[in-house]
């Protein structure tokens, strides 16, 4: 059975980026939501 390292290698590359890509937007999210909560508060504070 031979490997194919190119496409080991894209695969792994595309699973890469998947998971910064998700990282970033987690992260995003969870500052735009929490920044929203925050502003919400001092509002009605």
């Amino acid at each position: 059975m031979t490997i194919d390292w190119v496409e080991v290698g894209s695969w792994s590359l595309v699973a890469a980026v998947v998971m910064m890509a998700l990282n970033a937007a987690i992260l995003i999210w969870d500052r735009f939501i929490s920044g929203k909560d925050d502003d919400d508060d001092s509002h009605r504070g």
